[in-house]
């Protein structure tokens, strides 16, 4: 405030009239100095305060990402590990159904092929019976 502004408040609110050149505006003089020095350390200080905080901050955005990449990390390295597990477990259900139906194939094959045999050797059975009988008929038919 101006000194005229002042002298100004203080007729109206204390009904005293003042002089520029009064020695109360010497104190007026004083405290502003006095406070603007105080302002200033104030002002460093809050200067010094952001900037601690800024670091702080900073450092904290660091430790933050370093704990995310290694949260990332982990995790990725969990589900990796589980993926690849289950993917092992499932593999080797459907190697062991692909086992078990080939070895039922195997032996439906070797029934098969039994089979077959039992056709081949039941046909050449029939051939010599009907070979002998054919022979036991023309032999009768001709003595």
């Amino acid at each position: 405030m101006e000194i005229n502004e002042l002298i100004q408040e203080v007729a109206k609110r204390h009904h005293v009239i003042l002089n520029p050149s009064d020695p109360i505006f010497a104190t007026v003089t004083l405290n502003e100095l006095v406070l603007a020095g105080y302002l200033e350390k104030m002002q460093s200080m809050l200067d010094v305060s952001q900037d601690k905080t800024a670091a702080s901050c900073a450092e904290q955005i660091t430790t933050s990402k370093v704990m995310a990449e290694k949260l990332v990390t982990q995790t990725s390295t969990y589900v990796t590990e589980n993926v690849k597990k289950h993917l092992l477990e499932a593999g080797e259900a459907m190697r062991q159904e692909f086992q078990s139906a080939l070895n039922k194939l195997s032996e439906e094959k070797l029934q098969v092929h039994q089979s077959q045999r039992q056709a081949m050797y039941i046909s050449l059975a029939a051939v010599a019976v009907i070979t002998l009988l054919g022979g036991v008929g023309i032999g009768t038919f001709f003595f």
